[in-house]
């Protein structure tokens, strides 16, 4: 199904689970002109991105999403497991990588491309989009006067720090 909201002439990215995390990264992509489909069983998911079910979701994608939670995530990538192909990639955005790796490593083997990812906040967001969470590994970046990303302060002067330990890079 062609989507006139896809600006990047890109397949569609799939996102199984339309909770609180799975919402707010298909807006983020949606706002940066990326298609996206979505399928949850259990939630409300808006029909004009709404698949019908697992196997209309990963139909005509290469980017499957898997935004469940993490007790789900060994459920939800067994019912797409007949549904993959070789071609296509994988990845979780749990809270949490020993649980969601052992259920990719089990189910999905070497028989799809998989990542386990970790989102670092309580949802995804986007500094482009004038978001108030910025990552601790990007210094430069402004965040005009709201907090800051983990492990990081703000001097008296705006200037960002971080009170992480830096890792020499020589011997």
């Amino acid at each position: 199904m062609a989507d006139p909201t896809n600006r990047s002439g890109d397949t569609p990215i799939a996102i199984v689970g339309f909770g609180h995390f799975g919402r707010a990264l298909s807006e983020l992509m949606l706002n940066a002109g990326v298609a996206v489909r979505a399928w949850d069983p259990t939630a409300a998911v808006p029909s004009d991105i709404r698949a019908d079910s697992p196997d209309d979701l990963v139909a005509q994608v290469e980017v499957i999403v898997v935004a469940t939670p993490v007790g789900e995530i060994r459920s939800a990538i067994t019912t797409l497991k007949p549904l993959l192909s070789d071609h296509q990639l994988v990845l979780d955005v749990g809270s949490v990588k020993v649980g969601p790796i052992q259920a990719m490593t089990d189910v999905l083997g070497t028989d799809v491309e998989w990542v386990g990812t970790h989102p670092l906040s309580d949802r995804p967001t986007s500094p482009a989009a004038n978001d108030r969470f910025v990552p601790w590994s990007a210094p430069t970046l402004s965040t005009r006067g709201q907090p800051n990303g983990p492990g990081t302060s703000t001097n008296e002067s705006g200037a960002r720090s971080s009170n992480r330990q830096k890792r020499s890079t020589t011997g």
